[in-house]
């Protein structure tokens, strides 16, 4: 699979820094601003209603998987269950279909639900068109060079996408990482604060 060496390192965290940057500079806009459908039969623009602006965790999953993606979906929550516990909330959770000529509206709340994931008003299971998830695939280098192969969801690769896109800061962790540390690395990419204060220096003396 290939990986973008600016928002997906194999294995590791990696962060693309910035405070306040423009928007026409930020990682996010090289994603397709599509329309999805969710888990709820709600329409949304992918980047201006979902990732604009927020911190965002990102899986990708197809509802027929019998592979990584309900460890993925099982992490995710994990790993929300102990951010919110840590006071990270309120961020964003979204899950991508990657086989969206199959996967449905329907498909997706099905799915959800089955994982007691369905309930969380800020947690999107979303399908683009064909060509949208394609595109989306492309722009974050989730793709295999191999054509015959990438047309083949159980191929596909298992990644969790951490994100805080007012601040530019993106990172990605293998899906199936330990929630704790999904949860760490998403606390430090997704930070609002500067690295320095996540690790505690700059702090006022008591």
């Amino acid at each position: 699979v290939e990986l973008a060496q600016d928002v997906i390192p194999p294995g590791v965290l990696q962060v693309v820094t910035g405070d306040g940057v423009p928007v026409g500079d930020r990682t996010s806009r090289r994603f397709p601003d599509c329309v999805v459908q969710s888990h709820c039969d709600s329409s949304y623009r992918l980047v201006s209603d979902l990732i604009a602006n927020q911190r965002v965790m990102i899986g990708l999953i197809y509802t027929r998987c019998e592979g990584i993606c309900p460890t993925t979906t099982r992490n995710m929550l994990a790993a929300r269950k102990i951010l919110e516990q840590r006071g990270q909330a309120p961020f964003r959770m979204i899950t991508l279909s990657i086989d969206p000529e199959r996967d449905t509206p329907d498909d997706l709340h099905r799915y959800a639900a089955k994982n007691m994931v369905a309930q969380f008003e800020n947690w999107q299971f979303v399908v683009a068109s064909p060509a949208d998830t394609l595109a989306l695939r492309r722009s974050l280098r989730l793709v295999d060079p191999n054509p015959e192969r990438d047309r083949k969801p159980n191929t596909h690769s298992g990644v969790l996408i951490l994100g805080n896109d007012a601040t530019n800061r993106w990172g990605g962790i293998p899906a199936g990482a330990e929630p704790i540390h999904i949860a760490n690395l998403f606390e430090r990419t997704a930070r609002t604060n500067s690295l320095q204060e996540y690790a505690g220096f700059g702090k006022p003396a008591a």
